[in-house]
């Protein structure tokens, strides 16, 4: 029976930037079919029978269905499972519950086509079909906060729950002053970085802020900010605190005024004005020549020094850190600006309060005409890179930087984040008032700040319409996508193309990869700083004030009185929902422990406290039955799927036969005898002539008749051979080219010893020592790598540290597959247009830079050296979005985008092949 072989290929996954509006029933699967020998079944029809199975390997199938494919030149098939045009079909593609337990994918191939199929593997299903749970698929609820409160050990209803999360009433402040009749709502004008995206710019509202500003001046002296000047002037409190106390009585809404003329852009008026040039040479004028380096100031350290104190830098960061004060009695907990407000009536969360400050949006202005951004004319004239690495290169050289203070405390032997060492250099703090959530927690409520803050969460209002549906509103015809692609302006011309600040760094004599530039710009750690001193916990303070119970008594005291039952309010989402719906990927345990922040300094040694159960006594305590070494066992989870086969290098045939040679394998072994050597010169004729030497005498016996009586003679040898005594035995220096000439009979060396071919000592039966290390000094003349593969089975030899030759894989367990699937690159195909893309450079940059090894792996795959090494091909590609493609000798990829709208189909299989 035929064997077939079956492989999930790596896809070659194009970023579209766009979403469906709808998430297709299917996905797609590629593999490859080969027989019992490993030759790929090629430009055949075979039949495949697919099944997606419920919780393991052999678990029930929950859909199957069957096709007629045709392989391609290298035994690959393709197919969109759950699609159209299945054979049969047993079950509902859109009825997999994705989310419910383990799925599987099971395949059988039958290379004739028909329906004798036969198992080609089964495998687990990890991500790619779960975007189908994302699109279609609704989960089950999950607990709500109620719920994560009652797990957590609170006992009562949910009305006692969130009655208890109600705080202390805080005392009323005075009525405000009644502010006089609000205006007409003005029309919702554009923001200015609404503005710049519908003008080109691409980036959070944070990075167009960012883009705005200028080149850095020189540093000025240290002012005080105005929360420490409220400081000075006696303000106690946070500086968060006092930008709450800065904030005023909402003031009458001021009548519309007329919308103004829209002005030119600074580049327009600069034209206007006489500047000749495009709008990206008008950027590039802009940047002023960086001023002179001015003098090193000493840090604070140095003037400490100057004024006479005596130490390490260190010493004197530690000698800043003054007593701490004692604890002052609680404060009465106060009501925030937000907390008022609710009381006085707004319904809403703190950031809906927050955003209810800001008064109405004037008029929308005009819409001007779109143009290019600085980025897009880039672009056109020739950048190539993000936005990001764009600004970048804007960048003048910087000037030699002096050291900042925390750069000479880490010299100094300081070992933290500039953060921490900023935190390290403040003084003792004062006593601090419950926040909000700790009175909640105070009042029995069970979980994170943000589990707190989402259940204060009101019901959610109705929702708007997106820009998108609003133009629909208005009259545009067309899907999102269309609609986003119209919004773009023409694309301005290309500017000229900067040097990255590695291809900089290499200009100046840097060898290396961009990795390992990067990872010479980091500086030597410093030396460890000291401990600080451990704090007593909460319920150790509470004890040493008298206290007398233990700490879970002292949690329990700590519970207030349970208020009145309130109106039950609508149910929102948990806070794990509101993460999950905000992009976070993983359990709802892993969300909480995601919530954990660094761990604080080590508390005093407590009492040792009763010896728990261990896990084994708990797994008994609840109902396991078996011994501990079956308890572990038992926690052991499934194997995973056998990875695949690595590649068999060819034999020395089949390399003499990829590189011309013609024939058996036995005709190539034949083709490495050189030449007979010429025939000697004929030695004197003599009818029969024997002759015997012993111990020196030498007897002829010349037509049988022996000479009488012996004769003495000197017996003589060389090339090779010794005379001793006048016996002749083999070893000696060759003083001519020797030839054996076997005439057809073995010649063989046997019983013990060993035979050594450039050294005097042999360690194995044959040694061969050529004299240059990286020589083995062993050739195959009629066996090189252009000799033809004769069979796939056998083995591979290598040698070993010590020169032996060794088996280095079998060609009967693993699978020969002499080509590389090329790794995953994204590619925009946002705009249409002709471009190219260096797949060989993609390569052996994600080759020579892994984001993660196992433990002992070395820290690069090995890469082959040359572009041109490898044989390039493109296996499948989608037609409606890609034409004109072709590759070049050096791997770089030409292609044109079609059409910005992605389809089903939307990936390219590229395949390298080495050439040797």
């Amino acid at each position: 029976m035929k064997k077939i072989v079956f492989i999930f290929a790596l896809l070659l996954n194009l970023y579209a930037g766009l979403l469906f509006a709808q998430v297709p029933q299917q996905f797609n699967y590629q593999g490859a079919a080969r027989n019992a020998n490993g030759t790929p079944i090629v430009n055949r029809a075979i039949a495949l029978r697919i099944s997606i199975l419920e919780g393991s390997a052999t678990g029930t199938s929950v859909y199957t269905e069957t096709r007629g494919v045709t392989t391609n030149l290298l035994g690959l098939y393709n197919v969109q499972i759950g699609s159209s045009g299945a054979l049969t079909t047993t079950g509902s593609f859109s009825s997999i519950n994705w989310a419910s337990g383990l799925k599987y994918i099971k395949v059988e191939v039958d290379p004739n086509n028909g329906s004798n199929y036969s198992l080609a593997g089964t495998a687990q299903l990890l991500s790619v079909p779960y975007a189908l749970y994302a699109g279609g698929g609704v989960g089950s609820p999950g607990p709500s906060a109620f719920q994560i409160a009652v797990n957590n050990g609170y006992t009562g209803t949910e009305a006692q729950w969130l009655a208890s999360l109600q705080g202390p009433q805080g005392p009323i402040g005075p009525q405000g002053p009644a502010g006089g009749p609000v205006g007409p709502q003005g029309p919702a004008g554009s923001s200015a970085y609404q503005t710049a995206v519908a003008n080109g710019f691409v980036g959070t509202e944070a990075q167009w802020l960012a883009s705005l500003q200028g080149a850095t001046g020189p540093q000025g002296p240290a002012g005080s900010s105005a929360y420490q000047a409220a400081v000075a002037n006696g303000f106690v409190g946070t500086e968060a605190q006092w930008l709450a106390s800065l904030q005023g009585p909402q003031g009458i809404q001021g009548p519309q005024g007329p919308t103004g003329a829209t002005g030119s852009s600074a580049y327009q008026a600069a034209v206007a004005n006489g500047f000749a040039g495009t709008e990206a040479q008008w950027l590039a004028s802009l940047q002023g020549a960086t001023g002179p380096q001015g003098p090193a100031g000493s840090s604070a350290y140095q003037a400490a020094v100057a004024n006479g104190f005596v130490g390490t830098e260190a010493q004197w960061l530690a000698s800043l850190q003054g007593p701490t004060g004692a604890t002052g009695p609680q404060g009465p907990a106060g009501s925030s600006a937000y907390q008022t407000a609710v009381t006085n009536g707004f319904v809403g969360t703190e950031a809906q309060w927050l955003a209810s400050l800001q008064g109405p949006t004037g008029a929308t202005g005009p819409q001007g005409p779109a143009g290019s951004s600085a980025y897009q004319t880039a672009v056109t004239n020739g950048f190539v890179g993000t936005e990001a690495q764009w600004l970048a290169s804007l960048q003048g050289p910087t000037g030699a930087t002096g050291s900042s203070a925390y750069q000479t405390a880490v010299t100094n032997g300081f070992v933290g984040t500039e953060a921490q060492w900023l935190a390290s250099l403040q003084g003792p703090t004062g006593a601090t008032g419950s926040s909000a959530y700790q009175t909640a927690v105070t009042n029995g409520f069970v979980g994170t700040e943000a589990q707190w803050l989402a259940s204060l969460q009101g019901p959610t209002g109705a929702t708007g319409s997106s820009a998108y549906q609003t133009a629909v509103t208005n009259g545009f015809v067309g899907t999102e996508a269309q609609w986003l692609a119209s919004l773009q302006g023409a694309t301005g011309p290309q500017g000229p193309a900067g040097s990255s600040a590695y291809q900089t760094a290499v200009s100046n004599g840097f060898v290396g990869t961009e990795a390992q530039w990067l990872a010479s710009l980091q500086g030597a750690t410093g030396p460890q700083g000291p401990t600080g001193a451990t704090g007593s916990s909460a319920y150790q303070v509470a004890v040493s004030n008298g206290f007398v119970a233990t700490e879970a008594q002292w949690l329990a005291s700590l519970q207030g009185a349970t208020g009145p039952q309130g109106p039950t309010g609508a149910t929102g989402s948990s806070a794990y929902q509101v993460a999950v719906s905000n992009g976070f990927v993983g359990t709802e345990a892993q969300w909480l422990a995601s919530l954990q922040g660094a761990a604080g300094p080590q508390g005093l040694q407590g009492p040792t406290g009763a010896t728990g159960s261990s896990a084994y006594q708990t797994a008994v305590a609840n109902g396991f039955v078996g011994t501990e070494a079956q308890w572990l066992a038992s926690l052991q989870g499934a194997t995973g799927p056998q990875g695949p086969a690595g590649a068999t290098g060819s034999s020395a045939y089949q390399t003499a036969v990829a590189n011309g040679f013609v024939g058996t394998e036995a005709q190539w072994l034949a083709s490495l005898q050189g030449a007979t050597g010429p025939q000697g010169p004929a030695g004197p004729q003599v009818l029969t002539n024997t002759l015997t030497a012993t111990n020196g005498n030498l007897v002829s016996t010349v037509n049988g008749v022996a000479n009488s009586p012996a004769v003495a003679v000197l017996v003589s040898a060389n090339n090779g051979l010794t005379a001793t005594n006048g016996n002749v035995t083999l070893g000696g220096t060759l003083t001519s080219a020797t030839t054996v000439d076997q005439a057809g009979f073995n010649l063989s060396l046997t019983g013990a010893g060993n035979l050594g071919i450039g050294t005097a000592n042999p360690n194995n039966k044959l040694e061969i020592s050529e004299g240059t290390i990286g020589n083995s000094g062993l050739r195959f003349t009629n066996l090189t790598s252009a000799s033809p593969v004769n069979s796939t089975a056998g083995a591979t030899l290598g040698v070993n540290a010590n020169g032996d030759v060794i088996i280095l894989s079998s060609a009967n367990s693993t699978a020969a597959k002499n080509y590389i699937y090329m790794p995953s690159v994204a590619i925009d195909i946002t705009t249409a247009g002709t471009f190219n893309i260096n797949l060989y450079n993609e390569y052996y940059q994600q080759f020579n830079n892994p984001l993660v090894i196992s433990p002992g792996a070395p820290p690069a795959i090995p890469t082959v050296p040359a572009a041109t090494d490898f044989y390039y091909y493109i296996t499948f590609y989608d037609t409606t979005i890609f034409s004109n493609l072709s590759i070049d000798v050096n791997g770089v990829l030409t292609y044109t985008v079609n059409s910005a709208a992605p389809t089903e189909s939307t990936f390219m299989n590229i395949v390298l092949v080495p050439k040797n």
